[in-house]
């Protein structure tokens, strides 16, 4: 019995040391556990894989510091390398793919340096941090290097080549050279309205010098409070740079001096309503004039002289257009050949541009605008192998649509005059003949 009670007591003393081992393993593989934890919270911390607060607790005397870092539109830019130090603390690290850094430091003031490559620029040499301010944003300029030149004319008459740097919306660099113009290209790819101003160390002039095939020598308006603002349209978007309008922006210095520039371009919100946002009403050809002309054998086009008081009579029986008399010579418009003084036909500019014309009533209220490509180019059909066609009411109509709406003829002063030192403006009866010739 006594040998009983003693293997009973040697059983359960050998449990109990069971039991002990037992708790033991498990308080390690918990320490494990929380260990591991800690160190994948680290690592994922300094890979900077995440811009979530750490996992992790952060003490009293601790603070989580943020840098961002993004460009001129806001976009945040990867892979920045940033330095932060203060007292012994000292920390490099780089920003993920959402533009941010984050580190864990005692409360304290650090300063921020960014390593920037050489496609960008950082308006500032440092930045400080505090545990009240701990997070900063860092905006970097882009450094767009010359995209082309341009011919801009000069006050000695003469066309000078100089270089543009292309821009959009954002922030750009660029050296200003004392005495001379920085240009940019500004090709918008939104519709919107943007304001564009430079900033500088030194007083700078910044101007409007017009497109890229016609630049300007002085500024087509000032500057309000040093900006330039444009209403960009969806009709001013192509669908290539070559088709989309181009504004020239001109920056130089006012002391002469060389400085580095900042270009801002602003787009602040929509564009307010304009008439060219209103649909174009496409005029057809009448199919009664859409019969095939052959021209006229062994006879020569004579261009109808708009300054000797022309007359011309309308056929009612025809529905054309005589010289003369109703009984003269067909009158034809010179729909795809070459009109003098527009150094172009009909056709051509429709090729390269919109013909039409814009309609309004009597108290000057926009009614609607009529486009003519499409009837030009079906007369062009009908032509003759010189590119002429009677001349009929519709195509009449059209052409004083048009050179009335453009002011082909309403004065020599005036924005669309074609006709040089030729007064047509007195014999506006008969301007509109000035596209129109017959066979002789």
């Amino acid at each position: 019995m006594k040998d009983f009670k003693y293997i009973l007591r040697i059983l359960l003393c050998f449990t109990l040391v069971l039991l002990l081992l037992s708790s033991c393993d498990i308080t390690s593989n918990t320490s494990s556990t929380d260990s591991d934890t800690e160190s994948d919270v680290s690592e994922e911390v300094s890979a900077q894989e995440s811009v979530s607060e750490p996992d992790v607790s952060v003490s009293d005397e601790e603070c989580v510091y943020s840098v961002s870092v993004v460009d001129g539109i806001g976009n945040p830019i990867k892979d920045v390398k940033v330095l932060i130090s203060g007292g012994i603390f000292s920390a490099f690290t780089t920003t993920n793919s959402k533009g941010s850094a984050k580190f864990t430091a005692k409360k304290g003031e650090y300063t921020v340096k960014i390593n920037v490559s050489d496609k960008y620029f950082c308006p500032q040499d440092e930045y400080t941090l505090t545990a009240e301010e701990n997070s900063v944003t860092v905006t970097l300029i882009k450094k767009n290097g010359v995209s082309g030149q341009l011919l801009a004319y000069s006050p000695s008459n003469e066309y000078l080549e100089c270089d543009y740097y292309e821009v959009n919306e954002g922030m750009y660099f660029a050296p200003v050279i004392g005495g001379e113009m920085t240009y940019f290209l500004f090709v918008p790819t939104l519709p919107g309205t943007y304001e564009i101003y430079a900033e500088a160390d030194t007083e700078t002039e910044i101007g409007f010098y017009g497109s890229l095939y016609l630049v300007l020598q002085d500024t087509l308006y000032e500057p309000v409070e040093g900006k330039i603002k444009f209403d960009i349209h969806d009709y001013n978007i192509g669908s290539t740079k070559d088709t989309t309008t181009s504004y020239v922006i001109g920056v130089k210095t006012k002391t002469g001096s060389d400085t580095d520039c900042i270009l801002h371009v602003d787009r602040t919100g929509e564009p307010s309503w304009s008439i060219e946002d209103e649909p174009w009403q496409d005029a057809v050809a009448n199919d009664k004039y859409l019969v095939k002309y052959n021209g006229e054998t062994g006879k020569t086009l004579v261009n109808i002289d708009v300054l000797k008081e022309p007359v011309v009579v309308l056929n009612t029986k025809d529905g054309y257009y005589h010289f003369g008399s109703e009984d003269g010579p067909l009158v034809l418009v010179r729909i795809d050949s070459e009109i003098d003084y527009l150094y172009a036909s009909l056709a051509d500019i429709c090729d390269t541009s919109t013909f039409g014309a814009y309609f309004y009533d009597n108290d000057g209220t926009f009614q609607y605008r009529e486009r003519y490509n499409d009837l030009i180019y079906q007369y062009k059909e009908i032509c003759d192998d010189n590119g002429v066609c009677p001349l009929n009411p519709q195509l009449a109509e059209m052409i004083k649509n048009v050179g009335e709406y453009t002011q082909w003829w309403s004065s020599s002063d005036s924005y669309g005059y074609i006709f040089g030192d030729t007064p047509v403006y007195e014999y506006k009866e008969y301007a509109w003949l000035f596209c129109c010739c017959y066979y002789q």
